[in-house]
């Protein structure tokens, strides 16, 4: 059966593969190492929502390659094991949007209409992936 969010709408899976640098900063963060990451899915979501404050730092430094990376990892992490989870929803849009605003001010055109398209499938009355469409 497919996999459903935490309000029945379908698992979508990220569009956006990371280059391989970015994997291998969140398998650190993923191999079962970190005691919040010991079995627990809110312990996991509290990793999701560390890796995204991580990525937002480096958002406001203006490395937005790398804010990128992490909200990719944080998004990874957040659908493998997170979804149904009552915050789930909001997160996953917000780290889209995040991801969709790095490829804006990386001038990845394609990449944010992707991006903002897979968000507004899901949601489309989200006004951040509107207004990034264009």
């Amino acid at each position: 059966a497919a996999q459903r969010t935490a309000h029945g709408a379908p698992l979508a899976r990220s569009a956006y593969s990371p280059p391989h640098v970015c994997v291998g900063s969140m398998a650190a963060a993923a191999n079962g190492e970190d005691p919040l990451l010991q079995g627990t899915d809110a312990g996991t979501m509290r990793e999701v929502l560390k890796i995204k404050e991580q990525a937002n730092v480096k958002f406001k430094e203006s490395d937005y390659f790398s804010a990128k990376c992490l909200y990719s990892g944080a998004l990874e992490l957040l659908e493998r094991c997170c979804l149904h989870m009552g915050e789930a929803d909001q997160t996953w849009e917000g780290i889209k949007n995040n991801m969709a605003l790095c490829d804006l001010k990386r001038k990845e055109w394609t990449r944010v209409i992707d991006t903002t398209t897979e968000v507004l499938t899901r949601n489309p009355a989200n006004a951040k992936a509107l207004y990034r469409r264009g």
